[in-house]
């Protein structure tokens, strides 16, 4: 029943690192574990994605978080020309959180192209644009742009704003049989980001 005390007792006599050993034994490191996911065909390191709208243009957490470590994020809302957003004040508290209204503020896509993505191409993580627009000739376009350009790995449609002045973005009860995203890539991904509480349920195209 004792001889369990006994040999530690005897490891600790040994000297620190034989403590250290015992009250810190090895793990593997987290660069050791595989932590890959996939979503259709994009893969990503690990399963963190920053939210669209929680993240900027990523560029502007850079100096807070390390870029190269996450899965990937998704941009703020791109338009097809910029937008100022909403006038102060945007953010109220409330007793379970907050009430927001940005007003879809962003630089437009030909200036995040020209502008913020160049500096997104030089970290290794998967950057997705989130698109906006109040028409299907809108999503189209701006689409249309950033398949000129280089270092995305996916878009995000956003069909869910309803704090814009017509109502919000309202998605149909049964989506058109090709996809508004205009995408002539394939290995890129392309998803919906949804309103929590849509009008109708949403029927799969067949």
């Amino acid at each position: 029943m004792g001889q369990p005390e006994i040999e530690t007792t005897e490891k600790l006599s040994e000297g620190p690192q034989t403590v250290r050993a015992i009250l810190f034994p090895e793990v593997s490191s987290a660069g050791a574990v595989d932590l890959s996911v996939k979503i259709g065909a994009l893969r990503l390191r690990n399963p963190i994605l920053a939210a669209s709208g929680t993240f900027g243009y990523g560029l502007e957490f850079a100096h807070l978080v390390d870029l190269n470590r996450l899965g990937g994020f998704v941009t703020k809302g791109l338009s097809r020309e910029p937008i100022e957003g909403a006038p102060a004040p945007r953010l109220y508290p409330t007793p379970s959180g907050m009430l927001n209204a940005v007003g879809l503020q962003n630089v437009g896509v030909r200036a995040f192209v020209a502008e913020k993505l160049p500096v997104l191409r030089n970290f290794d993580t998967a950057v997705i644009a989130n698109v906006f627009g109040y028409t299907l000739e809108d999503y189209v376009e701006v689409i249309r742009v950033l398949e000129d350009a280089e270092g995305l790995a996916g878009y995000e449609l956003n069909i869910s704003c309803p704090n814009v002045k017509k109502g919000g973005m309202q998605p149909p009860e049964k989506p058109p049989p090709s996809a508004p995203s205009g995408s002539s890539s394939p290995h890129l991904l392309q998803t919906l980001d949804l309103s929590p509480v849509p009008p109708r349920r949403l029927e799969p195209t067949p």
